[in-house]
């Protein structure tokens, strides 16, 4: 019974087996998600999940998972049926988007629909591996931003990164796969 937004409608989609999805890992914040009627999203969705969706459909990939609309809140048997399946929903998705900067919804991806912080003049890019690693500048900075965030003191979190096979970090830093 998982549900999954498909990025080009903007509607909620029963998800099959060969459908290939990304998943968000965010800050829900206060306050209970905005009432939608199935299948379609609210006309007006929070930067985070906006430009989750602008990044999925930039990733080449159509649909996401994301839990405030693929979970029915106001319905306690789905809900408790999702959570009891969280290892197949992260774990079986492409990657997971980490929304780790601000403290809600609200904030978006920086460098989707805002700039992030800029770094020597320029906004940063990187990939997290050995040689950016040993150079250590922007990187580690990068992973303090993270360590910093929010995003990274919640158990939801913790669970979905450690759950998650890939990983796409955004930070108001920089992006780090």
């Amino acid at each position: 019974h998982m549900k999954l937004v498909d990025c080009a409608t903007r509607t909620l989609v029963a998800a099959e087996p060969h459908m290939r999805y990304l998943a968000l890992s965010y800050v829900w914040g206060k306050g209970p998600p905005e009432s939608y009627r199935y299948p379609d999203l609210p006309a007006k969705l929070p930067p985070t999940v906006d430009d989750a969706i602008t990044a999925t459909l930039g990733l080449g990939l159509r649909y996401i998972w994301v839990d405030r609309y693929c979970i029915w809140q106001d319905d306690p048997v789905h809900k408790s049926t999702q959570i009891l399946h969280m290892t197949q929903i992260y774990g079986n998705a492409v990657a997971t988007i980490a929304a780790a900067a601000g403290t809600d919804p609200s904030h978006g991806l920086p460098g989707v629909s805002t700039t992030r912080s800029r770094i020597f003049g320029r906004q940063y890019v990187g990939r997290a591996g050995p040689r950016l690693l040993a150079s250590g500048s922007i990187h580690n900075r990068h992973k303090d931003a993270i360590s910093a965030s929010v995003w990274d003191t919640r158990a939801w979190t913790f669970q979905e990164v450690t759950l998650s096979t890939r990983i796409f970090f955004f930070s108001d830093l920089e992006v780090s796969f």
